[in-house]
């Protein structure tokens, strides 16, 4: 077994407004990972990201990844919410399986209810990440 010790930081701005957001990030900043051979770099990339609120209950977001390997990554997602407590997701997920990510669909539900929120994704459309159920539980103050 071999150990290593990093670090990194993730540098990020966004701006919000009634029916837009929009985010710029820089994240995996850092020296890299030793683990005895020299240093391996970290997936550091950049991101732009939007969304959009054209009515009331349905988002529209996109997002787009540089990793600093090379690769282009790039997304999108739709949400319609339902009286502010449920959430139902569709999104596409675009990747390059030889430097990062593969491209993926994802379907989703969510609730929130008194600051807790469920969410549940499945994944489907690709060969490394198919028929993959994730489950988030969460808590905003």
């Amino acid at each position: 077994t071999r150990k290593a010790t990093g670090f990194s930081a993730d540098v990020s701005a966004s701006y919000s407004a009634e029916t837009y957001t929009a985010m710029l990030s820089v994240r995996n900043l850092g020296p890299g990972l030793d683990y005895g051979s020299g240093a391996s770099a970290l997936p550091s990339l950049a991101t732009v990201a939007g969304a959009i609120r054209p009515v009331d209950a349905l988002k529209l977001c996109l997002e787009a990844d540089y990793l600093f390997s090379g690769a282009l990554m790039a997304g999108l997602g739709l949400e319609y919410c339902v009286a502010d407590i449920a959430f139902l997701r569709a999104g596409y997920h675009y990747g390059d399986a030889s430097k990062a990510l593969a491209s993926y669909a994802s379907l989703g539900l969510g609730a929130v209810f008194s600051g807790f929120s469920v969410d549940l994704a499945y994944l489907t459309a690709s060969e490394t990440l198919g028929n993959s159920l994730i489950f988030g539980l969460g808590y905003s103050f």
